[in-house]
Parts: structure tokens; C-alpha cells; sequence
């Protein structure tokens, strides 16, 4: 069984035949989720409605009305699907909607950047965040420090980077310029765009003339991202094919960066040469740094590669040349063992990020996006 999905993100839920899945009439229940739910530390309960308190999956996806219960010095990690991330610090306790998160009690930093704004439900009142990082504390009173964009309550006077709004309850609010935030994110709070992560699952690639040290000058367009996947039971492997187009008129240097998913495991790198794609091999580190750069110069004929690996799961690449107005082909593939999910273990969950989880100044402009699933050997009985 194959299937192309030609859009943005993707989340694959498969079903084994091997376990009877939960419910009366022997079908998953059809109910939709709307974020996804990590343990960072501690001993995390979720229930969803009408069921038990349970640990969560190791990527838990919540139902409409799951509730989620952080024990004190705990950590938690939520993503809503296609907006604002969320980082818990218990104690604290939550309830995951639709169109909202009720913040019952405990602290949340969210990051709502460049989505859709976001809606906290707190005892005080509602919180609508704007384009915003912000850090939401429930207590008894209810703050929210806004590092970037804007926050209010209702009809309320807006809050803006810098200053505190506090909700008292009756409708009313107090908005304090603040001189500084004590940061308990462990830095991800902070308002410095640079500090983001790589992004996931996506390899972008800077520009900057030959020879040049420090920052890439531009980024190049990805015209085409070619994603093929495929899974044999509990295991996945994925091929990301990009192929990037320099719009100057300049021979340039190329700067590529890749994450692989946690838990995921680089296994090959190529670029094309001559219209055909040539896999790297492993060579000694600082012997391959001075063969590289010895060919890195203008009007150079030679076509070398070098990537390196910087962090776990984090690689670069330098790329040279690409010249004015022309492509490169650069493939990445990457392994990873499939989560179970479940009473019985009978679901497996496959994630592409799409660089959901990674820097939003990085993400990259891309014009044509096709993602190919090859499921033949999955063992699923059916695919959500």
C-alpha cells in the first residue's frame, strides 16, 4: 500500500493487526486529537474523559477534554497541531480543548508565534495571546509576562512585550511594565530569535561567498521537497530530497543544516554532482576539513562536500559551489524505531515534523512538496 500526500505536516496513526483494539464493537475510538504530549521530567497522569488516570504514551496524542496532571517539579511538553507549543511546570493541572487549554493551576510558557492566536482559560478569566511568547502563571492570581507580541483579557487594555497583565477576577485587570522576568525555562524563554533550535526533519541551506567566515548572507528557496517513507512494522526510514535554487547571480558557498526526530538516526548523505547523487562516506575529521577548504575558492572546478556532526541528532553541511541561478540536490535519511500507543500496545505513531518543533526565522520558503508513503510492510489493518 502506497499513498502521496502533497500538503503541510504529517501524523500517521497505524493500527496492528496482532491486538484487539480498545471499545465495545472493536474499533478505536473515532475520536479526534488536537496536540501532542511529551514527558520532559517527573510522572505525568492524563485521563480523557470518562476513562482512568493513566501515564501518558511516550507521544501522547490528547482527545478533546484530556486532562493532564504535572506532580510538583515535573515538566511536560504540548504541541497543538498546527499552532502554539507549551512548556508545564508542576504542579499544575490542564484540560486540552478544541479551541482552548484551561490552565486550572501552575505556570506555562507558550510560544504562539506565526500561528493562530491562542486562548487560556484560566479561574480569573480568558487570556487571548497574539503572536506571542508568553509565560501564564496560575496561582492565586492569574499573571502573564509577555516577552514578545501581546496579551489581554476580554475587552481589556492590550499588554505588550515588557509588561505584566494581571487577572483579578470580575473582569478585572491590571497591566505593570516589568524590568525584568526571572527566566524558569532553562532559556527557552528568551526573546532572541537566534536562540532557536535547528528545525526537524528539514534541511535548510544559507548562503555566502567563497571563502567567507561567520553567518550565511541569505537563504536559498527549497523548489522541491521530495519526503519518501517508508515502514516495515515498528520500523520507519525517511528520505528527505530537496532541491535548492540560488537566485543570485553569484557563485556561493552553501551552509546546510539538518535535526534529525528524537530518537531518529542519520543514516546516509548525498549530494548530486554532475546530475547524479553521490553518497558520503566517513572520513577523519580535520583530514577532511583542509581537503575541503583547500577547494573552496572562486572559480574553483572542484565539487566537494563536508558534513559534520555538531550535536546528537544535529548535523551541517558545507556545499560547494552553487552557482547563480542554479539548483543543488542535497538527500537526507534518517531511521527511527516507531512508539507504541494504547492499552495493549496496539497503535504505532509515525511523525514528520516539518520543522514544527524547530526555529521559525529558519523555516525556509518551499515551493512544491510531495510526501510518498510506502505502508506494504507496515502489518497495519488500518491508517488514521
Amino acid at each position: 500500500m502506497k499513498r502521496t500526500i502533497v500538503g503541510l505536516g504529517l501524523a500517521l496513526a497505524l493500527l496492528a493487526g496482532s491486538c484487539k483494539p480498545r471499545g465495545s464493537s472493536g474499533r478505536l475510538s473515532p475520536s479526534q486529537t488536537f496536540a501532542e504530549l511529551r514527558t520532559i521530567k517527573g510522572t505525568l497522569a492524563v485521563s480523557a474523559p470518562g476513562e482512568q488516570p493513566r501515564r501518558p504514551y511516550p507521544r501522547e496524542r490528547v482527545v478533546e477534554g484530556e486532562a493532564v496532571d504535572v506532580p510538583e517539579g515535573g515538566l511536560a511538553w504540548m504541541r497543538r497541531d498546527g499552532g502554539a507549543t507549551w512548556l508545564i511546570s508542576g504542579p499544575a493541572q490542564l484540560v486540552v480543548k478544541s479551541d482552548a487549554v484551561e490552565l486550572r493551576a501552575g505556570r506555562a510558557f507558550v510560544d504562539g508565534e506565526q500561528g493562530e492566536p491562542v486562548s487560556v482559560v484560566t479561574p480569573k478569566g480568558r487570556l487571548e495571546l497574539s503572536d506571542a511568547r508568553a509565560s501564564v502563571e496560575v496561582g492565586q492570581q492569574v499573571t502573564a509576562y509577555v516577552l514578545r507580541g501581546s496579551a489581554r483579557s476580554g475587552d481589556a487594555e492590550r499588554a505588550s512585550a515588557g509588561e505584566r497583565i494581571t487577572l483579578l477576577g470580575g473582569g478585572k485587570v491590571t497591566r505593570t511594565a516589568m524590568l525584568s522576568w526571572q527566566d524558569w525555562t532553562g532559556g527557552l524563554g528568551t526573546a532572541d530569535g537566534s536562540a532557536d533550535p535547528a528545525p526537524f526533519g528539514i534541511g535548510t541551506v544559507g548562503a555566502r561567498k567563497p571563502g567567507d567566515q561567520g553567518q550565511p548572507r541569505f537563504s536559498l528557496v527549497i523548489q522541491r521537497l521530495d519526503v519518501k517513507v517508508t515502514i516495515d512494522h515498528d520500523f520507519a526510514v525517511t528520505e528527505v530530497d530537496q532541491t535548492f535554487v540560488n537566485p543570485s547571480v553569484d557563485t556561493v558557498e552553501g551552509l546546510f543544516s539538518f535535526r534529525t526526530p528524537l530518537g531518529g538516526t542519520l543514516q546516509r548523505f548525498g549530494v548530486d554532482r554532475d546530475g547524479e547523487l553521490v553518497w558520503g562516506r566517513v572520513k577523519e575529521s580535520e583530514e577532511a576539513v583542509r581537503q575541503y577548504e583547500s577547494n573552496v575558492y572562486q572559480d574553483s572546478k572542484e565539487d566537494p562536500a563536508l558534513l559534520q556532526w555538531r550535536a546528537p541528532g544535529v548535523y551541517d553541511a558545507r556545499l560547494y559551489p552553487i552557482k547563480g541561478g542554479t539548483t543543488r540536490r542535497v538527500v537526507t535519511r534518517y531511521a527511527e524505531w516507531l512508539s507504541r500507543q494504547g492499552p495493549h500496545g496496539e497503535r504505532r505513531l509515525y511523525v514528520y515534523p516539518m520543522a514544527a518543533e524547530g526555529a521559525k526565522g529558519s523555516l525556509p520558503r518551499i515551493e512544491e512538496l510531495t510526501v510518498t508513503l510506502d505502508l506494504s510492510q507496515a502489518a497495519a489493518t488500518s491508517v488514521r
